[in-house]
Parts: C-alpha cells; sequence; structure tokens
C-alpha cells in the first residue's frame, strides 16, 4: 500500500470518525428523546379520550334519571300497575308511555332503544313492540336498576348479536319504585371517540378494552381489525413493545369507575420518520464531507509524498551504486532538512565508496603479496603439503609433493589423491573424513606410501578440513611427512629408555639399601650414643671424683656432641619414615598460641647467649587440631634456625594470623638472608646453603610435617636483611593422620 494512500486513509478517518461517533451517539439520543416524548403523546391522548368517554357515560346515566323522572313515565306506569291490563285506561297509560319513549329516543340520540319494565321485571312499554311482555327479571340491569342508576359492562346481546350497553334506573312515584326505566345505548359515539386518528397520525391505533370477571379484555371498538378479541390487560402496553410483529410504542389508560382500558399505539418507525430522514440527509452530506476530505487529503498528502517519493528514487539509486545522486530539497520542513541530509551522506558515502575502492585495491595488492608468499612457503617446504576439495579432488600441489611422486603438479591438480599417494589406509574410511564426521579438528596417522621409486616409504599425515563463513567443509590439506629418519632415532630412544629403566631399577634397588641402613643404623647408634651421653654427663656431675676445668671442659664437648650426633640420627630416622609413608601423626586439640610462646620462652636462653631479642605477637588462643609434637618440632626447628642465623645483637620475631579455617605462621630474623638460587632449594634433602653447618634434612623434615597436617610452607629472604620462614596449618584435622603414636 503506498504512504499517500495511507496517509489519505488516515486523514479521512480522523476526520469521519469523530462525526460519525457523535452522530451516532446524536442519533442515539434523539431517538430515545424521541421514543419518550411519543410516550408521553400518546399517554396524553389515551387519557383525553378515556375522560373524555367516562363524561360522555356520565351524562348518559343523567339522561337516563331524567326520563325516569318524567311525569309520563311514573304517572303512566302508575296508572298500568293499578288498572287491568285489559282495560282501555291500561292501554291508554301504555300508548302514552311509549309516545314519550319515542320522544325521548328521537330526542336522545344516545340511545337505540328505551322500555320500562314493572316490579316483576316484566316489559311493560318498549320502542321495540318485539320486546313487550319479555321478562327480564333475571337481568343484571333490572335487578340494580330497581335501586339506583346502574351502567352495564359491554356485552354480546343475545338477541341483537352485537356488543350492547344498558343504563337503567328506578321509576319512582310517591316515594316507591314502581318500576325500571332501561335505555339501551348506542355505542357509534364511543366507536367514535376512539377511532379518531386526530394526533395520531397515519399508523396509530386505538383499542377500548373491557375487563371481565375472568381478567381477560374482551374489544369494546378499536380502530383497526388487527386487535385480537381477547386482551391481557395485565401486560405493560406502555412503551416500546411488538404488536403483530411490528415495533410499536403505546400507551395504555385504566377508568377505574368502568374496568376499561383505552390503550393507543403508533409504529416506530412513524414517530421516528423525521429523525430516519435527518438520518440519511446527515449520511448525504457525510458523503459529500468524504468526497471533499478525500480531495483535500489527496492535495496534502501529496505535497508530503511526492519528496518522500524523491528520496524514495534516491535511495534506489544508491542501492544500485550511484553515490552521486542528489535529491532536490523544495522544501523548509522536516523532509527538507531530511532531503538535505540525505544530499550530504550520498556526497560523503561517495567519497568513502572511492576511498574504500582505493583500499580494496592496496588490499588485493597486498593479499596477492601474500599469496605469492604463501606459495613460496609452500614450495619450499621440505614436507609434502597438498590442498583437495571436498571431494578429495587435488586443487593444490607443491613442489615436495613433485619430488616425491615424480608426478607434476599440473598433472596432479584434478586428480583424487589416493590416486597421487597409493596407500592401503585409502581402501577403508578415510581418516581425515571420520575425524571431521567426529567433530575434531583435524586428524594425524602413519601410513605407508609408495614413492616415485616404488619403495614403501613411512609417512606421518596430517590433515584438516578448509570451511567457508559458515562453517561448511569445503575441501581439506594434509602434510605429508617422512619419517623414516625418526623412526631410527625412535628406535633408538626405545634401546635407551630401556637401559635408562634397568639403571632405575638398580637405583631404586641401591636407594631401598640405603634406606634400610640409615635405619639399621640409626638405631644401632642411638643406643650407645645415650649411654656415653649419660655416662659423660655422670661423670661431668663429679659423681666419680672432682674434675679440673679441662676435664670439665672435655666432658662438656662429649655431651654436645652426642647431642648433635643424636639429632642428626633423629633426623636420618625422620626422613625413612618419611621416605617409607610410615610418619604417623597423634592428632589432638592444641592451642598453637600458647605453643608458640612455650617454644619461645624454651629457646629464650639460647637467644639471650647472642644478646638476640624474640618478639611474640598471636591472638590469645588459636584451638586447632594436629600432632603437637611435631608442630613443636617445626617450631623448634624453624627459631632455632633462626637465632643460629642471626649474628649478635639481633632480633627474631614469631607471629600467628588466625584466618577462619587456618591459621597463618611466621618466624623472621634479622641475619644475613639467603641467595635466590639457594632460596629455591631451601626445603630439598641434603642441600645445604654455602657457609651453613647441617645434615640439609631439618628444613626438609619441617616442610614434610607441615604437608602431613595438610598445610603448607614457604621461604622469603633478601640477602643482607634477613629471612622469612612461614607455614600455614588447617584448623580441621588432616585426613591422612592417625591416632596412633609414632613407633
Amino acid at each position: 500500500m503506498r504512504l499517500q494512500f495511507k496517509l489519505i486513509l488516515l486523514l479521512i478517518s480522523v476526520s469521519i470518525v469523530p462525526f460519525g461517533i457523535i452522530g451516532y451517539y446524536t442519533y442515539d439520543l434523539s431517538a430515545r428523546s424521541m421514543e419518550n416524548h411519543a410516550v408521553v403523546h400518546l399517554t396524553s391522548v389515551a387519557q383525553t379520550r378515556a375522560d373524555y368517554i367516562d363524561l360522555w357515560l356520565t351524562q348518559r346515566e343523567g339522561d337516563a334519571g331524567v326520563i325516569a323522572g318524567a311525569a309520563p313515565v311514573f304517572y303512566n306506569l302508575n296508572r298500568m300497575r293499578t288498572t287491568d291490563p285489559s282495560s282501555k285506561k291500561y292501554q291508554e297509560a301504555e300508548e302514552k308511555i311509549e309516545a314519550f319513549e319515542t320522544l325521548v329516543k328521537e330526542e336522545y340520540g344516545a340511545f337505540d332503544e328505551v322500555f320500562v319494565l314493572n316490579t316483576d321485571g316484566i316489559i311493560v312499554a318498549s320502542t321495540d313492540e318485539r320486546t313487550i311482555g319479555d321478562n327480564r327479571s333475571s337481568r343484571e340491569y333490572y335487578r340494580c336498576g330497581l335501586n339506583a342508576t346502574h351502567l352495564t359492562d359491554v356485552y354480546q346481546s343475545p338477541r341483537l348479536h352485537e356488543p350492547t350497553m344498558l343504563v337503567s334506573t328506578p321509576v319512582v312515584y310517591d316515594n316507591r319504585t314502581i318500576g325500571v326505566m332501561a335505555g339501551r345505548i348506542n355505542l357509534s359515539t364511543i366507536h367514535t371517540i376512539v377511532c379518531d386518528r386526530k394526533g395520531l397520525g397515519v399508523t396509530g391505533r386505538t383499542f377500548l378494552i373491557d375487563e371481565d370477571g375472568d381478567g381477560d379484555g374482551h374489544l369494546i371498538s378499536g380502530s383497526t381489525d388487527e386487535m385480537v378479541t381477547v386482551y391481557d390487560p395485565s401486560g405493560d402496553h406502555s412503551g416500546i413493545y411488538e404488536r403483530n410483529g411490528r415495533k410499536v410504542i403505546g400507551a395504555q389508560v385504566l377508568m377505574h369507575n368502568r374496568r376499561w382500558y383505552l390503550i393507543v399505539e403508533q409504529d416506530h418507525d412513524e414517530i421516528l420518520s423525521a429523525l430516519y430522514t435527518l438520518l440519511k440527509r446527515a449520511f448525504l452530506v457525510t458523503l459529500g464531507l468524504v468526497v471533499l476530505i478525500g480531495i483535500f487529503s489527496i492535495i496534502i498528502t501529496r505535497q508530503i509524498t511526492k519528496p518522500i517519493e524523491r528520496l524514495y528514487e534516491g535511495t534506489e539509486a544508491v542501492a544500485a551504486g550511484d553515490y552521486s545522486v542528489q535529491v532536490p530539497a523544495v522544501t523548509d520542513d522536516e523532509i527538507g532538512a531530511l532531503t538535505r541530509r540525505f544530499n550530504e551522506m550520498t556526497s560523503e558515502l561517495e567519497e568513502t565508496h572511492r576511498k574504500l575502492e582505493d583500499r580494496i585495491a592496496l588490499i588485493n595488492r597486498d593479499l596477492e603479496n601474500q599469496k605469492s608468499k604463501l606459495e613460496s612457503v609452500l614450495q619450499s617446504m621440505p614436507d609434502c603439503v597438498f590442498a583437495t576439495d571436498s571431494d578429495f579432488r587435488i586443487t593444490m600441489f607443491n613442489r615436495a609433493c613433485e619430488e616425491f611422486t615424480g608426478i607434476l603438479a599440473v598433472d596432479a591438480i584434478g586428480r583424487f589423491c589416493y590416486d597421487v599417494f597409493p596407500t592401503d589406509a585409502c581402501a577403508g574410511q578415510c581418516r581425515l573424513r571420520e575425524s571431521i564426521d567426529n567433530h575434531a579438528v583435524g586428524a594425524c596417522w602413519e601410513v605407508h606410501v609408495t614413492d616415485k621409486n616404488g619403495r614403501s616409504v613411512p609417512i606421518m599425515t596430517c590433515g584438516a578440513p578448509l570451511r567457508d563463513a559458515g562453517g561448511n567443509v569445503t575441501g581439506y590439506v594434509e602434510v605429508l611427512r617422512d619419517v623414516t629418519g625418526l623412526k631410527e632415532v625412535a628406535d633408538k630412544l626405545k634401546r635407551a629408555n630401556a637401559e635408562l629403566e634397568l639403571a632405575n631399577k638398580e637405583l631404586k634397588k641401591l636407594d631401598s639399601l640405603k634406606t634400610d641402613f640409615l635405619n639399621i643404623a640409626s638405631h644401632e647408634l642411638r643406643t650407645p650414643l645415650t649411654s656415653i651421653r649419660g655416662f659423660a654427663e655422670f661423670v661431668a656431675d663429679e659423681m666419680l671424683g672432682e674434675l679440673n676445668e679441662k676435664q670439665k671442659n672435655a666432658l662438656s664437648k662429649v655431651v654436645s656432641n652426642s647431642d648433635r650426633l643424636i639429632r642428626l640420627i633423629n633426623n636420618m630416622l625422620d626422613m625413612s619414615k618419611i621416605r617409607s609413608g610410615k610418619l604417623k601423626l597423634s592428632i589432638t586439640e592444641l592451642d598453637i598460641s600458647e605453643l608458640i610462646r612455650d617454644v619461645v620462652a624454651d629457646m629464650k636462653l639460647l637467644a639471650e647467649k647472642k644478646n638476640i631479642s624474640c618478639t611474640i605477637d598471636t591472638p590469645d588462643s588459636v584451638v586447632i587440631k594436629g600432632d603437637r609434637d611435631r608442630i613443636e618440632q617445626v617450631l623448634v626447628n624453624l627459631l632455632s634456625n633462626a637465632i643460629k642465623f642471626t649474628p649478635d645483637g639481633g632480633s627474631v620475631s614469631v607471629t600467628a594470623v588466625d584466618c577462619g579455617d587456618c591459621v597463618r605462621v611466621r618466624v623472621s630474623d634479622t641475619g644475613a638472608g639467603i641467595a635466590p638460587d639457594d632460596l629455591a632449594h631451601i626445603f630439598e634433602e641434603f642441600w645445604q646453603a654455602e657457609k651453613s653447618r647441617g645434615t640439609g634434612l631439618g628444613l626438609t623434615i619441617t616442610a614434610n610435617i607441615v604437608r602431613e597436617h595438610g598445610g603448607a610452607i614457604w621461604a622469603e629472604s633478601e640477602v643482607g636483611a634477613g629471612s622469612t620462614f612461614g607455614f600455614k596449618l588447617p584448623k580441621k584435622a588432616p585426613q591422612r593422620s592417625s591416632n596412633s603414636s609414632d613407633e
């Protein structure tokens, strides 16, 4: 759908839709107002006619009273009552009454028949001689007429076979009721009142309904034959309802004195005919407005869409590659600004396109150079390199491949790779394709390929897929290397490895013998050394007599060297346990802060001999699970080393930090420090730093004790500034620990 058509529809919709909505609600309100007005009008008409009918009937009752009170009636009726019916006086009285009745009938046109009944209910005089002598004593109008003026309901006369009604009144003479005067009312006047269409238009209808004792209604009079003869007076006949399939507006009025209903109806369409006419005119006006708005919209939208069409044509030209296009800007509005910006953009695009073409040309030259270099590299490679398409047809063949196969590249290109490189490996599934199917990046495998001389040469083949931007395999590249020399070297390495394994077995055997020797020697040496040390202390304590100063010094050296030798033996035993995996820990809860304070207190005398200050910085209490003796051994070893290598007047500090799940301990000194080369090997077995004295086992044992606890140990040092040895221990018991004591 074109933009102009959309704008035209939008303008027409914006203009017409509100008008239509307002028109709809105006029509609805007007229709409701006219309907309500019609109900009020019809109710007024019904009430007026009902009042008129009621007044007319009241007048007839008055007429009946006047007639009954006339002298010719009651005087002659009294004569007839007191004389013999066969006498002349009786006949004269009857004739005078009939003459008067005839005069009354002619004078009062509302009565079709006037007759007089005696007290026995016998008609004694009538304008209709056929009824004289009839006994009407059972009739309602007779019984009621003896006492007062009575107006009957409309009923179907059995004699006349038509609806009729009677008015009766007593004939009184000398304050006595001597008979009843009755008059049959002509209903044409009521019918005229009912059927008057004045104020009811063309479709107006009026119905007068008489409600009988059963609650049913019977038509008295009506202006149309559409009314049914039986009517339900309990229904709602005021407002809008259906009558014989037509929508009508009606009003109902109850004549309370008569039990009659007067219903006035008019067709709904006739009442709203003026509104329908107005609606048709409004539709024609709206149609004219649509045409005018459409013409106006075409003019306006043309001014909007024409510049946009020019812009669209410009974009089509740019899409086709014409960046020099310029669109005339004929307006100063937003579209004009957009057009000018479009022209600026196309100018910039033209310049950018020119620069891009120059850049592409430069890149193409670089690609050609790179391609040439790559071809030179591939051609100069000693390994055979070739590429294939997805069907394994050769697309590139380097010089090494030509030398190996004796086939020129121009002859090899286009042929299947398994034809150019005969091998049994291609008899089944291709290993390269199989690896790609298994989502591998590539594959390497060893095959035997026949060269140009017919020799079967061991070749290491490596291949990988070539993929496009979408990841689809478009070909393969393979590198073939002659591994004859490598296989010879591999055979030599295999023989050397076998010899090395034999030597390693011998070394392990010797190491086992050394460990056994150390165990035996340590146990055998510690027993006599303990005796020698004990005897020397016994003598030094002058238990065998007094000693001179020279003798005391000699015995002191014996004790000191015995202690040193015992420590060496203990270290050797510990290393033996560590190597054999028999170093066991006795795990208990211990307060490491308290242990640090105890160890520093024990070492304080040794530090004071060198005038070294010892400081402690630990929490009040840090409880962990570990082997107290072994952790004490670690602290003693680190602290004794710190005091040993700290010059006189220096300082040693011990700090501990609670890290939540572990504790960190640091032992720092102000000694000469450790060289970086020595620091890297400080925890290795039998390693001794320059100028140090000892077995080279102390720090190794210390590190292994820490690791057996699940911790870690480290060393930091700066030559001339001192060293720091730190370790951390978990608070929980190590998993590899045992509750058994050392053997």
